[in-house]
């Protein structure tokens, strides 16, 4: 492994260390870094973690009365359906699509037992498992935590012709103002409150990583209680850039002495989307909405693959703002990690960008949409069209991320006051609150770079679109 050191100005190699720092000039160590972080990439395995894995997308907790055969197998389909469903990004997907049986799907399985504080949902001081359906009720004695093959899930949905929404999942910013007849107030990270445990619960049954805000002076000072209860998207984005770049909610509850009126607002960077529900019961209420919101953000981030026959797509991207490792790091884990990308590869590497080739398992323009939708990279500059240079060159990619069923070429160097409710729904021991040109650039290229020859007429052209990495 290539190891590094920083100095103030930046990274020298640490092969560069025995030089005065005087007698190095800036374009020494600029092809110096960009040369040895090339042969890095040829020479170790790029293998890329999923961030959020921690949301064990595969896993689900479900209730059982006893260790028996037959409550084991009913809980098995029922975990298995609930995967089938994150993985769709369709709460209906059972009634378009005949699952398989459970042979083959479970990975393995074990058992813990119910404490009391869990039953019926009293545990709100408790952090949400990925449990499908309700809470331990009485009778319940153990929660059984399935473990699904997600890949062979992911296999069945392709093959019969359905999107599949994978690993990547953008966090969403959930922001949630209740009004509960004397009481008015934000629900915010560290508040204990069994609103907020419903609708963190089914946010994890459904998949999607979450993050409360802390709702503190800085937050105050862009984002009001009205903000929230009307859904407005400029201080709602101004106020959520702080916690994620990806889509935000906005939810109001109102208490009105016997029914609770919910409004719920999905932002996008480029759509919202708006419903209310009404209903008594509060969990019934936020696990209909919270479908209905999941549902419309599976058909934004879910991929339908391409058809059989059809030519896979292949893109060019130019993303700046990649000035040292980890950052290309970041860029080439979160290209490899989105569901509609087949392939990542390394076209070319400078001090200030790198170029990818993308080879798409989706419509180009359903992926571009995505891409927006995330934040992650930012578009700055329009498409270019590049003629594609005359004899064909050896293959002077860098494989990252290749699929298993794909050959990649020879490698070389290249150069994101009515009736209250009950009190226990009030949040507790948190503090809660009351409220009355993307320019050119000269690129430094190692000495043993592969350029295309002389253009030739007629010659096909390749798109290049350009964004850079969000800060």
């Amino acid at each position: 492994m290539v190891k590094m050191m920083f100095i103030r100005r930046g990274f020298l190699p640490r092969c560069l260390r025995s030089f005065p720092q005087k007698n190095v000039t800036k374009r020494q160590i600029s092809v110096s870094f960009w040369f040895i972080l090339s042969l890095f990439l040829l020479l170790s395995p790029v293998k890329f973690v999923q961030a959020e894995e921690d949301f064990h997308l595969y896993n689900v907790v479900i209730p059982v009365i006893d260790e028996s055969p037959e409550a084991r197998n009913d809980a098995f389909v029922k975990g298995l359906n609930e995967v089938f469903i994150r993985l769709s990004g369709d709460s209906t997907i059972a009634t378009n699509l005949t699952l398989p049986g459970i042979t083959g799907y479970v990975q393995q399985y074990s058992y813990q037992p119910v404490t009391p504080d869990r039953v019926n949902n009293q545990g709100a001081n408790k952090s949400p498992d990925n449990s499908a359906g309700n809470s331990p009720e009485e009778g319940d004695k153990f929660l059984l935590t399935v473990q699904y093959n997600g890949t062979r899930i992911i296999n069945y949905l392709r093959d019969h012709g359905f999107s599949v929404w994978g690993e990547h999942r953008a966090v969403l910013v959930v922001w949630v103002a209740v009004r509960d007849g004397r009481h008015e107030y934000v629900l915010k990270k560290n508040d204990q409150s069994l609103i907020k445990t419903a609708i963190q619960k089914n946010l994890i049954r459904r998949g999607i990583p979450l993050r409360w805000p802390d709702y503190d002076s800085q937050d105050k000072k862009i984002l009001g209680f009205t903000d929230i209860m009307g859904g407005f998207r400029d201080p709602l984005e101004k106020a959520s850039i702080r916690y994620a770049r990806g889509p935000i909610a906005s939810i109001s509850l109102n208490w009105n002495g016997s029914n609770w009126r919910s409004d719920w607002t999905l932002l996008f960077k480029n759509s919202e989307y708006n419903w209310s529900y009404s209903g008594a019961n509060y969990n019934q209420l936020i696990q209909q909405s919270i479908d209905r919101m999941v549902d419309t953000m599976g058909r934004v981030y879910a991929v339908k693959e391409l058809a059989s026959g059809e030519s896979a797509t292949v893109l060019y991207m130019d993303v700046g703002d990649i000035h040292n490792v980890s950052r290309y790091k970041r860029a080439s884990e979160y290209l490899s990690n989105i569901q509609a990308v087949k392939q990542v590869r390394v076209k070319r590497v400078d001090g200030k960008s790198v170029e990818f080739e993308l080879t798409l398992r989706s419509d180009q323009a359903d992926f571009l949409s995505l891409l927006k939708n995330d934040g992650e990279l930012i578009e700055v500059k329009k498409i270019k069209v590049r003629p594609i240079a005359g004899p064909k060159q050896p293959d002077t990619t860098i494989p990252v991320s290749v699929n298993p069923d794909i050959t990649a070429g020879q490698a070389v160097p290249p150069t994101s006051a009515p009736a209250n409710p009950p009190s226990v729904l009030l949040p507790r021991n948190g503090s809660s609150d009351t409220t009355a040109k993307h320019n050119n650039r000269t690129t430094t290229m190692p000495e043993n770079t592969v350029v295309a020859g002389p253009l030739q007429k007629n010659a096909k052209k390749n798109t290049i679109y350009y964004f850079r990495l969000a800060r």
